[in-house]
């Protein structure tokens, strides 16, 4: 999982596509298939954080949703493989206690224009 949100962020996904107070994301880093079909009970947890103008018929999806503001000491995730991923879309804010460590090492990398994978940074360090 990847960090998205932090404490204080609005988060947004409109067609798919990541905003991230009100900046949109230039390069998406998911991948995958289809996203997984949530039912309104699985992301009516959304409702608590949406600060949207009607919140009475909003009705998240997940490639629709917010925004939502971020509390403190919650994280909005999200899944690199994003069609394959149960993430905060789906489970809800993730609390500082259950952050442990950083990335160090790239494991894996595609150049997200082509789809190459770029291996001269497989292995690398994280600065």
């Amino acid at each position: 999982m990847r960090i998205v949100g932090e404490p204080g962020d609005t988060v947004e996904m409109h067609n798919g596509v990541l905003s991230v107070n009100a900046v949109r994301e230039v390069s998406s880093n998911a991948g995958g298939s289809a996203a997984p079909v949530p039912t309104a009970e699985v992301m009516a947890w959304q409702q608590d954080y949406y600060v949207g103008s009607d919140k009475a018929s909003y009705r998240p999806t997940t490639n629709d949703w917010g925004p939502l503001i971020v509390p403190e000491r919650r994280f909005f995730v999200l899944g690199d493989n994003r069609g394959e991923s149960y993430d905060s879309r789906f489970k809800g804010l993730l609390p500082t206690e259950h952050i442990h460590s950083q990335a160090r090492t790239i494991y894996f990398s595609r150049d997200p224009s082509t789809k190459a994978i770029r291996w001269s940074r497989i292995g690398r360090t994280i600065r």
